[in-house]
């Protein structure tokens, strides 16, 4: 067995202790680094994680020589520089989604990505666990026949309850619904999850109206900070079919709830995942007829990562999940952003805008936010 891999993760949030978790758990790989942008917070976390070693800042890391690829686990405005960093060093990244907040800068990390050659993906992570996979094969052998329509939801309630904190007093919360640090707050957030889904199960699909709700009033931490969406719900239209998506941060009820419905000729394919993360739901015939498929057991997105990055090929090259895909992804939530700006300033919510004001289109350099 040759050396393992080294992953150095950006960021010190829950989302890269998950990160760390996964990736310590995968065979052949190790977390060997930390960076955040406060040293102290950098320190705590790899006390807390058992991490080696720690910087004050992610360049310094990228260029230490000590590792060898990148997790990007930090908040959405800090994503493109430490990608493009590691890229121009050679290391591999896995990017957390949406790859950035603007179209601009996520073109920028795509094309750093494809001139490079070096493996970068983004963790759409709903794709574990096989179900999502497991719906595409059934759509793609004409199980279902031809689809018809679809819906997709994703609604979380830590808006109104406390079981993951107090949002308000909670830093993993409160940037997620503030609008200079998020990504169209929860257009970006559940939104990406949602449009890669439809992507995945449908093909090619544009967002042709959407419909947003901002957090009302003054936010209780910083009343100086404008409010970001806290719920939408957008059309999308796809050869033949169409789909209505749904996202929320204030569905009472509601922990992590992620669902799909693609409904064809033949059959209905219905996926909860709070229900299962591997099976789907099958409705047959007149008499929609249930059954329930067990998905295979496929590679997660951290191993699919840790493949590439150590040389091999990824076990899911028709289930793409890398720059190219997360450009897709960030096209249409700049669509779904510049609908939802548009139709609250009282402008038609009609049309396939390709990204929204100031988003730079497809070529153009990136700006940091």
């Amino acid at each position: 067995m040759g050396a393992a891999l080294r992953i150095g993760i950006v960021g010190t949030g829950a989302m890269a202790a998950y990160h760390a978790r996964r990736f310590a758990s995968i065979e052949g790989c190790v977390v060997s680094a930390c960076a955040d942008r406060d040293p102290f917070r950098a320190a705590s976390f790899a006390a807390a994680a058992g991490i080696p070693a720690f910087h004050g800042d992610a360049e310094a890391m990228i260029c230490s020589g000590t590792i060898d690829a990148v997790s990007v686990a930090s908040r959405d405005a800090w994503h493109c520089e430490p990608v493009l960093a590691a890229l121009s060093r050679g290391l591999p990244c896995f990017c957390e989604k949406p790859m950035a907040r603007s179209l601009a800068e996520a073109q920028t990390m795509a094309d750093a990505a494809l001139s490079s050659g070096i493996p970068a993906l983004v963790n759409f992570s709903k794709r574990n666990g096989g179900v999502l996979s497991q719906a595409r094969s059934l759509i793609g052998s004409g199980a279902i026949g031809r689809i018809s329509g679809a819906e997709f939801s994703y609604l979380q309630g830590w808006l109104v309850h406390d079981r993951w904190g107090d949002w308000r007093t909670t830093p993993r919360w409160q940037w997620r619904i503030a609008e200079d640090s998020s990504t169209g707050g929860v257009v970006g957030d559940l939104g990406s999850h949602l449009l890669d889904a439809a992507l995945l199960l449908l093909g090619e699909v544009v967002v042709s109206s959407c419909l947003a709700h901002r957090y009302p009033g003054e936010l209780p931490f910083d009343r100086k900070r404008e409010p970001a969406w806290e719920s939408f719900q957008a059309l999308l239209h796809a050869p033949g079919s169409h789909a209505c998506v749904s996202g929320s941060f204030r569905a009472r009820g509601c922990l992590d709830s992620f669902r799909c419905h693609v409904r064809g000729e033949l059959a209905d394919i219905a996926i909860d995942l709070e229900r299962s993360r591997d099976s789907l739901l099958v409705y047959e015939g007149p008499d929609a007829k249930l059954s329930e498929l067990k998905a295979p057991e496929l590679p997660s997105s951290y191993e699919r990562f840790v493949e590439l990055a150590g040389g091999g090929v990824d076990p899911l090259p028709g289930e793409p999940i890398d720059f190219g895909r997360g450009l897709e992804v960030q096209a249409l939530v700049a669509a779904a952003q510049a609908l939802a700006q548009g139709a609250g300033a009282g402008a038609s919510a009609a049309g396939c805008p390709g990204q929204g004001p100031d988003e730079g289109r497809p070529g153009e350099g990136g700006t940091r936010p």
